[in-house]
């Protein structure tokens, strides 16, 4: 049999088209949903195909909360949010969960960055808001999740995604202004 008989060359496609195959599903962040499963207790305890992150300036409303009565806050500085790869979902699910140290914190609560968890139909089937100020954070569904969380590794996943990271308040209604058209 020659090298360029039709044969050969479907099977050498095949096996090719084969690993891809493999090799997407455990890069997806599908898999990577599954592989930590045990590690989380199933948090967000819904399935989930992708996280965004987002950043907002949480002073254009009363509330705080990134998605109060299941919208999104009214100060969003980036509306079509950052999706992570699968490594970057890994490393927060990581960051969210196990045993980190205590950190020093305040109860100021000023959140300015939030990762929501989509389902395959692009729901929201989990949030997490996080102060970087007071070293605060939240969750929803609010069980299921360390009580302390590495902080300095979701900044540098804030960083990492270009997500705006200011030291104050002003900052991010600058950003959003801008992001707003608005002048100063």
């Amino acid at each position: 049999m020659t090298p360029s008989s039709p044969t050969l060359s479907f099977r050498g496609s095949r096996c090719a088209f084969g690993l891809l195959a493999l090799l997407g599903f455990f890069l997806s962040p599908v898999a990577v949903r599954y592989s930590i499963a045990e590690e989380t207790n199933g948090w967000p305890f819904q399935t989930y195909t992708s996280v965004k992150g987002y950043c907002y300036d949480y002073t254009q409303e009363d509330t705080p909360t990134f998605m109060p009565e299941g919208r999104f806050h009214e100060g969003l500085i980036t509306p079509a949010g950052v999706r992570l790869s699968g490594a970057q979902a890994e490393d927060l699910m990581n960051a969210i969960t196990g045993s980190h140290p205590a950190l020093d914190d305040m109860s100021c609560y000023r959140p300015h960055h939030a990762f929501v968890f989509y389902n395959e139909k692009d729901e929201p089937v989990g949030v997490v808001e996080v102060c970087f100020a007071c070293s605060t954070f939240r969750s929803y569904p609010e069980e299921g999740l360390a009580r302390r969380w590495d902080l300095k590794a979701i900044k540098a996943l804030c960083h990492d995604l270009a997500l705006p990271l200011h030291g104050d308040n002003a900052g991010y209604t600058a950003e959003w202004r801008k992001a707003k058209g608005k002048r100063p």
